[in-house]
């Protein structure tokens, strides 16, 4: 069973390295753009906020999601998208004819051969306080650089951000875009949707939202740090408040066979696959060392650190300094939960420092990280054509380059094609 996993990984691999002079040299359409996210398994995060500015703004420029999932599917076509699956035939012919191509988990959230050929824009998940561990040298990161697996853009949120996520994708610098997430923009949305079945089980109470992040072993956060059911059930419901708990998709929580109350909803991948209109609609929020809290930072919250394990971690765990980057009150156990909760009601005492932190990894804090991906692409493309003008209008005498025309009408000529290759006249 392990060696057959281990081929399946291998395989795309081999074949893209095989197949790349084809894919690499098959004509590419500007106006086809291809979208995937969590290998292929979600319609969320940054590819999906900015699949649907897409749809919605630039009707012209045929926006496909790849995934087979027929949840996804779904999902997709029920806001007016196109979904399909990676090693279909019109999933393998969209791969090919793509020119830019936009992920949030890796190449794996498309057809991982016939895309290469795209520019690929990694939109990205998060990067927190924890560390990447992938600035030394591996095997597996060599192969991925060699294989064409890398991308050609990253969308960072900050020149601070940016110092650290080069090191793990080993792009250049100027290849690191500082738009902002497309999946923030949803946070200074007015109007958000929300799962009807959950909105009904909200009904007027106020969210505080528990997102803890992934871990890989097996470890009962509630148990272990001693959740008291009955006393923060009873605080909850005095205080109309409701504590919504979703686990990492990786991890699966034990406390929702033993959960009861009205007041604590319990929640796993399959009942909310994007976790962003709630983060909106959140008053509080609980984690411990997830990226989530650097996107709700933007709504000035309150946020509570339940850094529980901190002392069993690992010496590089950590990007960032843990205590300078997470303004907030800290518990190290369930049974301080209460008294946080009510010392937050009385005063908030983190709002200076949240901003100070916002602002260090947001160089934007307006909702338009879609609107500036986009133009970034739009000036990609004038750009190269600007290029191959050039080349085009220069010929070469013994070795140097001379100017093709001398008629005073260069700029009317650019002007010209430009608009003819854009497409605008």
């Amino acid at each position: 069973m392990v060696e057959i996993s281990k081929i399946k990984r291998s395989l795309p691999i081999i074949l893209r390295t095989f197949l790349s002079p084809f894919i690499l040299t098959y004509p590419k359409n500007k106006k086809i753009w291809i979208f995937g996210s969590l290998y292929g398994k979600g319609f969320m995060d940054n590819s999906k906020y900015f699949y649907l500015f897409m749809l919605k703004n630039h009707p012209e420029i045929k926006s496909i999601w790849i995934s087979p999932d027929p949840i996804v599917k779904k999902e997709v076509e029920e806001v007016g998208g196109e979904c399909h699956s990676p090693w279909s035939f019109k999933g393998i012919y969209s791969s090919l004819r793509a020119k830019y191509s936009f992920t949030s988990y890796g190449i794996n959230d498309l057809n991982p051969v016939f895309s290469i050929g795209s520019k690929r824009i990694e939109l990205g998940h998060g990067l927190g306080p924890k560390s990447l561990k992938i600035n030394k040298f591996s095997l597996r990161n060599f192969i991925r650089i060699i294989s064409f697996s890398n991308p050609k853009y990253l969308i960072v949120t900050s020149n601070f951000v940016s110092k650290n996520l080069n090191k793990f994708f080993k792009i250049s610098e100027k290849n690191l875009i500082p738009v902002g997430y497309p999946r923030n923009d949803s946070l200074f949305q007015s109007e958000i949707k929300i799962n009807r079945d959950i909105t009904k089980k909200i009904g007027n109470k106020k969210i505080i939202f528990y997102l803890p992040t992934w871990r890989n072993k097996k470890i009962d956060l509630f148990k272990k740090y001693k959740f008291d059911l009955n006393e923060i059930r009873s605080y909850l419901e005095k205080n109309n408040l409701i504590l919504i708990i979703k686990g990492h998709h990786a991890n699966k929580s034990s406390l929702k066979n033993k959960n009861k109350s009205k007041n604590i909803l319990i929640l796993d991948s399959e009942d909310l696959r994007d976790i962003y209109p709630l983060v909106k609609k959140s008053s509080i929020l609980i984690t411990d060392y997830s990226s989530i809290y650097l996107d709700f930072i933007l709504l000035d919250r309150p946020i509570i650190f339940s850094p529980f394990d901190i002392k069993d971690l690992e010496k590089d765990y950590f990007s960032f300094n843990y205590e300078q980057v997470t303004p907030g009150e800290k518990i190290y156990g369930w049974s301080h939960f209460v008294e946080t909760l009510k010392k937050i009601k009385k005063k908030d005492e983190f709002k200076e420092e949240r901003q100070r932190v916002a602002n260090l990894f947001h160089k934007f804090q307006d909702g338009k990280s879609c609107e500036r991906m986009y133009n970034f692409i739009l000036k990609q493309e004038r750009d190269s054509i600007f290029i191959k003008l050039f080349r085009k209008n220069k010929e070469y005498v013994d070795g140097k380059a001379t100017n093709k025309f001398a008629d005073g009408k260069a700029s009317e000529r650019c002007v010209k094609k430009i608009l003819k290759l854009v497409g605008k006249n």
